[in-house]
């Protein structure tokens, strides 16, 4: 029997060699699937079981976020908490996969295990993200620089609106943040499971980036009819908090009373959120990355 090496890197004929954790490989990874349009959906009734199976790791692990938060508010520390999480999404990933492929609980431990397993791979792919995006602030600069430079007085603008002429510069400028969206979304799907891949995956960060890349693309439209779930969730739960702010200012209470559950539904929100929201990017990782 060969022996298996979960630090080897991978080959190109296999892509992803599966996870070096220093444990048994918690979630093998494959290259990244296309799902149909309702996986959008089963996204989200896999998030929700994923959380209630594991409720009090993933509020320790908000309440960690929102420790990071704070931290944010000291000067040279807010730095380093800035890209924190950077470094302790994947170990999440690492904590839920390590649970549900055994059966057992959740160990909060797990979140750190990426800074001593995977801590060089994930400093080279944070360095990359930075250059990127100043690369893409850079284009966008030009861009702007140059519409702006040889943009025409306000009044000359107006009129040439009112007789329905958009000028050369104006269009430059509506072209340059078309560009910018276009942009920050090919940045965002080239790292949004990039962290994830090099622990997981074991790749190294140009190969993690180009395979989070994949698999955003070849699911485009799960992730248009989530959107499409999410946006409408997002209306209804708006318009709740709505009616409960209404009814509570109808009540002519003090301002300070009406601070008090403010803050606490807000502290309450970011404490379930922010970890639902990466619960969430688990299980879009574990359907588009799962190798059968």
């Amino acid at each position: 029997m060969q022996d298996s090496n979960p630090y080897q890197q991978p080959s190109e004929s296999t892509l992803l060699a599966g996870a070096a954790t220093g444990l048994e490989p918690t979630l093998v990874v494959g290259e990244p699937q296309a799902r149909p349009a309702a996986a959008g959906i089963q996204w989200l009734v896999d998030t929700g079981r994923l959380f209630s199976r594991h409720w009090g790791v993933l509020l320790l692990f908000g309440l960690l976020l929102i420790g990071v938060q704070a931290l944010s508010i000291i000067p040279f520390l807010g730095i380093i908490a800035m890209f924190l999480p950077f470094f302790l999404i994947p170990g999440l990933f690492v904590m839920i996969g390590e649970a549900e492929s055994r059966g057992t609980a959740a160990q909060f431990s797990d979140v750190f295990r990426p800074f001593s397993t995977h801590l060089g791979p994930l400093i080279l792919l944070l360095l990359l993200l930075v250059l990127v995006m100043l690369g893409v602030m850079l284009v966008l600069g030009v861009v702007m620089f140059i519409g702006v430079g040889s943009m025409p007085s306000p009044e000359m603008l107006m009129n040439d609106l009112n007789n329905g002429r958009v000028g050369a510069q104006a269009l430059l400028m509506l072209l340059g943040g078309l560009l910018g969206v276009a942009l920050f979304i090919l940045v965002g799907a080239a790292f949004m499971f990039a962290p994830a891949l090099v622990v997981l995956g074991n790749l190294s960060a140009g190969a993690a980036v180009a395979a989070s890349m994949r698999g955003v693309l070849r699911n485009i439209l799960p992730f248009l009819v989530n959107g499409l779930v999410l946006m409408l969730g997002v209306l209804a739960i708006s318009a709740v908090l709505g009616v409960v702010g209404y009814l509570l200012y109808s009540l002519s209470l003090p301002g300070v009373v009406l601070m008090v559950p403010a803050v606490i539904i807000g502290v309450a929100l970011m404490l379930v959120l922010m970890p639902l929201a990466y619960v969430f990017q688990f299980a879009i990782f574990r359907d588009i990355y799962r190798r059968a």
